[in-house]
């Protein structure tokens, strides 16, 4: 759940709907979309079916939901991690008996821009044992890499030059 309107993509408009929140009170959820998410490791990642309620103070992501996408999530020293098949896709750290998101919130604007492109890329030579560009562009010309028409592969600092 989030109270910014300004951060979802795909907005789609609810009428009628409400949560509960922590104190009992009902929330009107105005609406239902998608928020972008780039983490502390500059990957995007995508939220769909976020709702927006903007009564709230604070975004809420809910394990539960995140789980029945099928994420798995394991918490060791402070630390919560949501891996699919071993990738990290989100992670956070424990502060007052809550864990709080390691990234920052991709506003729609800059959704559409080329640091989507460019994350992707990176997230395919990451996916690929960090493979080089020439790699890179070859299946990117079969069209065997989702997301990615053309590659141009940023500095990586995980890599040996």
């Amino acid at each position: 759940m989030c109270p910014n309107r300004d951060w979802f993509s795909n907005f789609e408009k609810l009428d009628g709907c409400s949560v509960v929140i922590d104190d009992d009170r009902p929330c009107n959820m105005e609406g239902i979309g998608t928020v972008f998410i780039k983490m502390s490791d500059r990957i995007v990642q995508k939220l769909k079916e976020v709702r927006y309620v903007p009564q709230l103070k604070k975004n809420i992501i809910s394990v539960s939901a995140l789980k029945a996408l099928g994420l798995d999530v394991s918490i060791r020293e402070g630390i919560l991690k949501m891996t699919r098949v071993s990738m990290i896709v989100l992670k956070g750290a424990r502060r007052n008996n809550l864990y709080y998101l390691k990234g920052s919130t991709v506003t729609r604007q800059v959704a559409t821009s080329t640091d989507l492109d460019d994350d992707c890329i990176r997230l395919w030579h990451m996916r690929f044992g960090h493979i080089g560009e020439k790699l890179l562009q070859a299946l990117a010309k079969q069209c065997l890499l989702k997301g990615v028409s053309a590659c141009k592969l940023k500095f990586c600092e995980h890599c040996i030059i």
